[in-house]
């Protein structure tokens, strides 16, 4: 009897034995399935940052390659176009002392100018472009685009270059209301150049609003 129940026993142990060491076999596979599975998971999102690294790196050198040609090229034609100070300072003079010129003779002109305001309007606009580009010469055609179209002056620049269109062109053709369009784009480009300079003065759109005004009150 006690030799049977020690083989009963020792079957009953190896069983337990059996099913102990499967179910540490399944543990150990499903542990080892999760690791990979994880593993697997983190070297995907690995690869994928690798790859976006990559690109975006890719990315950035084309548009800095980009920005290289593109600063290249205009250095290259910032050297070939760029004068030198005495250029820059002898076409000033030019300039400035033709649109000088231009004025004076809009003012010796001026007399007769209720009679022929083309000669006045022509003579008064070449001077002010003259005296434009002698800024120019001096200061830089980019850097005076700059100043000129700045959100302060941006709507007196506009009206200003329009009223020169204008007081050239009706000067130089020969239609209908020649004299009273004549005569408007002067006004318009007078008070136009009046309104641009007065922005480079502190409180200089100011000080002329309110004199408009109360010369309208008046």
């Amino acid at each position: 009897m006690t030799t049977l129940l020690n083989k009963w026993s020792d079957r009953a142990r190896s069983v337990l034995g059996n099913i102990e060491d499967n179910a540490r076999e399944f543990i150990d596979n499903v542990s080892e399935k999760t690791q990979n599975s994880s593993i697997s998971r983190i070297l995907s999102d690995k690869l994928q940052d690798r790859k976006s690294l990559l690109t975006t790196s890719r990315d950035e050198e084309a548009a800095e390659e980009n920005a290289n040609t593109f600063s290249t090229f205009g250095s290259d034609w910032a050297s070939e176009m760029s004068l030198t100070r005495t250029q820059r300072l002898v076409g000033f003079a030019m300039c400035f002392v033709a649109g000088a010129l231009m004025l004076f003779l809009s003012v010796m002109v001026l007399p007769t100018s209720a009679l022929r305001p083309a000669k006045f309007a022509l003579s008064f606009t070449l001077g002010n472009i003259l005296v434009l580009f002698s800024t120019a010469f001096l200061i830089g055609p980019y850097r005076q685009l700059q100043y000129m179209f700045k959100p302060v002056r941006l709507l007196a620049t506009c009206i200003y270059l329009i009223s020169l269109f204008m007081a050239i062109f009706f000067s130089v053709t020969k239609v209908k209301l020649r004299y009273p369009l004549v005569v408007l784009s002067i006004i318009v480009e007078i008070g136009a150049l009046l309104w641009y300079c007065a922005s480079y003065i502190p409180f200089g759109q100011a000080m002329i609003t309110r004199l408009a005004g109360r010369l309208v009150e008046w």
